[in-house]
């Protein structure tokens, strides 16, 4: 669930950009089609990567805390 908003949330900052998933692969040095099934959800991503996009992008992807029911499982 949260790999799904982080994802959400990259997505749409790059949209807001005007920038392609392959822009961010390469500001990460990542291959673009690894890095597009990671944000489409295809493959995992780690909480490396989460940080990697949040810290590229300058977005905000941690979870609302205060929503108790948003950790759960």
């Amino acid at each position: 669930l949260y790999q799904h908003h982080a994802a959400l949330a990259t997505n749409q900052a790059l949209a807001a950009r005007g920038q392609e998933i392959s822009d961010l692969a390469t500001l990460l040095e990542e291959d673009p089609a690894w890095l597009r099934r990671k944000l489409y959800g295809q493959v995992p991503a780690d909480l490396g990567d989460i940080l990697a996009w949040a810290l590229e992008l300058g977005i905000d992807i941690l979870p609302d805390a205060s929503s108790a029911g948003y950790f759960k499982v």
